[in-house]
């Protein structure tokens, strides 16, 4: 019996019908879950790199350098704002859309290395695993990561060539990946263990580890140029400290500061570094991302249109490559190591070059998978991101107690930073300050000055170098030669009103008598502000000018005054600490316990971490003769401020 004719070779374009519509619904994940961010403005460190080449010329390419010093990076800060500035101007939607199109391309070049070493199938499914890592709206949405972004690009490119046996290549393009973010820095140790690793099971250890370091030794040269080059730019531009070494960069060697950065960046892989209770907090603010989540399973079910690893009889040239998921396993190890040796100040976002080796991994594991179970999963993984960025934590500061797992920058923080500089700008631009003129910003949130890195944003938004951002507490009337603009923020509406500078120079008359203990004084001027507020207009400005009203009466020994103006700021903010803590101190000290006791759980009620309303509900418990009361209020105000409950103990306050 004659043997049927061999079935004709499938075309290349059927062949990559799957993986190219599997790409399409990656970028359609990718917008549907994080595409918003690329309407946000420039924000923080942007401006530091936008002033520094304001100028658009090449003689002053280095000046962000001079202010940002932690990391030399031209590729993916100085150059790459220099570059796009010089074809966009300084609009940040393009500066978006870029970085939009340089993760797709990561994207495809995650794509592309995993066909390379695991096939179609595994490849696909890497390729939507990794699409669906939650900080890529950090990504996204802060330009500066461009870097990041350049950084892994080139760093695929590194493994991509390297894999194909074109070393030179992969070492020029590892190069620049360096020079973009030494987030990539491990990547010839992960590679050398690799080729090791496969190496093993044909000959000894050392002559595995031999042949190891062989094959990545244009890798190695690539990596001591770049060290090199970092020391020497360093050295060049002075950027460090006098009497200290000139680091690579900014890391910490301490073994709890690595474990932490470590463990960090591995759970970020799942979207669960963040602490978990603010995660399971998370889910009740988040919306669910159907769109998604159907586009995420729709990438996964186009990836079993391709045969499993070894089910057929023949395998194509550079497919089913054995070992990938080892490679997988030390990327996302070994690769996560940059990222711990951020451990002191981590943000997740650091983790993502190292995140391509679990994408890796759980590509190999899916495509074994039942086909409704891996769709099920790429899809909880959708929402598993959309929960991940609505967690409400990040930290602020070094020092800051915060647990592990919280980052310095995430979609959150950055949120927050965009409301900023979006009401600052909106309110400059109503009335654009006049050339070289100073304004003065009250109420600001914490971080404002991070979000709009100083007085740069408005510098870069109006092209005035001589433009000067500065705070209310630094007004002086009449010593200020310059034009002057007064804005106060609203933290209720995250916008900006602005102020007379009449209103303005007799609120700082009035502070600065109070400050001199000079109360009548302070009275007049006080009262001279409050008829310059308008009611409706500036009522914040005369809350706080009532509050210190009542301070002046107080201290000029009008009691019935002081009373009536924190009545009065009450009236206007019920919830306002200062005058509901003076109104306490004034009850407590008439012998009316049970009033002033009434008004500070009043304040505690809306401001539970006081430590001054504690202190005075403790004081006051003691007097009311509920000792086990205050002793609960002692240790809770111990907890959670032990460093002003020990200013009380020494001080005598407490006894």
């Amino acid at each position: 019996m004659a043997s049927s004719p061999p079935a004709p070779p499938e075309s290349r374009a059927r062949r990559l019908a799957p993986a190219a519509l599997a790409f399409i619904l990656v970028a359609a994940s990718l917008a549907l879950l994080h595409g918003y961010v690329l309407r946000w403005p420039f924000v923080s460190d942007d401006y530091v790199f936008l002033a520094g080449i304001q100028k658009g010329s090449l003689r002053n390419l280095y000046g962000a350098f001079e202010v940002v010093q932690n990391y030399f990076r031209p590729v993916g800060r100085e150059l790459y704002f220099l570059a796009l500035s010089r074809v966009a101007g300084f609009d940040p939607l393009v500066f978006h859309l870029f970085n939009f199109g340089v993760l797709l391309a990561v994207m495809g070049l995650v794509l592309a290395v995993c066909w390379q070493l695991a096939g179609p199938r595994v490849a696909v499914l890497a390729c939507a695993t990794y699409a669906l890592l939650y900080t890529h709206r950090v990504l996204m949405g802060w330009v500066s990561c461009a870097q990041d972004l350049l950084a892994a690009a080139f760093g695929l490119g590194a493994v991509w060539f390297h894999v194909r046996g074109r070393g030179r290549l992969a070492a020029a393009s590892f190069f620049i990946a360096l020079l973009s973010k030494e987030s990539v820095a491990a990547l010839p140790l992960v590679l050398a263990a690799w080729g090791a690793w496969q190496a093993s099971g044909r000959m000894g250890a050392r002559e595995a580890a031999v042949t190891g370091l062989r094959r990545t030794l244009p890798l190695w040269v690539a990596a001591a140029t770049w060290a090199l080059v970092v020391v020497a730019v360093r050295a060049w531009r002075g950027a460090w400290m006098p009497g200290e070494s000139a680091p690579v960069a900014d890391v910490s060697l301490q073994i709890g500061s690595f474990w932490e950065g470590f463990r960090s960046a591995v759970l970020t892989y799942l979207g669960l570094d963040q602490p978990w209770a603010s995660l399971r907090d998370a889910i009740g603010r988040a919306h669910i991302p159907w769109l998604a989540m159907v586009s995420s399973a729709g990438c996964g079910a186009l990836a079993f249109l391709y045969p499993s690893k070894g089910a057929s009889g023949e395998q194509g040239p550079g497919e089913s490559r054995p070992g990938a998921w080892r490679l997988g396993l030390l990327w996302a190890t070994l690769g996560a190591a940059p990222a711990a040796l951020a451990g002191h100040h981590f943000s997740a976002y650091y983790a993502s070059f190292a995140a391509v080796g679990f994408a890796l991994i759980l590509g190999e594991l899916l495509a074994r998978a039942p086909l409704p179970l891996a769709t099920a999963l790429l899809a909880v993984g959708a929402a598993a991101s959309t929960v991940a960025n609505e967690v409400d934590r990040f930290r602020v500061s070094l020092a800051a107690p915060d647990p592990p797992g919280v980052s310095f920058v995430t979609a959150a923080r950055l949120t927050r930073e965009v409301r900023f500089v979006n009401a600052l700008h909106d309110a400059l631009a109503l009335s654009p300050p006049p050339r070289g003129a100073i304004v003065y910003l009250s109420n600001t949130p914490h971080l404002s000055s991070l979000a709009t890195a100083g007085d740069r944003a408005p510098k870069v938004w109006f092209n005035d170098r001589a433009l000067e951002v500065s705070y209310i507490t630094q007004y002086s009337p009449g010593l200020e030669p310059r034009p002057r603009v007064f804005l106060r923020f609203d933290p209720d509406r995250w916008s900006f009103a602005r102020l007379p500078e009449a209103l303005v120079d007799a609120i700082v008359e009035g502070e600065d008598h109070l400050a001199r203990h000079e109360p009548q004084q302070a009275r007049a001027a006080l009262e001279q502000a409050l008829g310059l507020a308008r009611r409706g207009v500036y009522d914040l400005e005369r809350v706080e000018l009532l509050n210190s009203l009542g301070v002046a009466s107080w201290q000029s020994g009008d009691s019935a005054a002081a009373r009536r103006a924190w009545l009065d700021a009450l009236e206007l903010a019920p919830r306002h600490s200062g005058a509901l803590l003076n109104l306490t101190a004034m009850e407590a000290g008439a012998g009316r316990f049970a009033a002033a006791r009434a008004l500070v759980l009043r304040d505690l009620a809306s401001h539970p971490d006081d430590p001054q309303a504690m202190f005075y509900l403790y004081r006051l418990e003691r007097a009311l003769g509920e000792p086990d009361a205050a002793q609960r209020v002692w240790e809770r105000l111990a907890a959670t401020h032990p460093r002003f409950a020990d200013s009380l103990v020494k001080s005598g306050a407490v006894f």
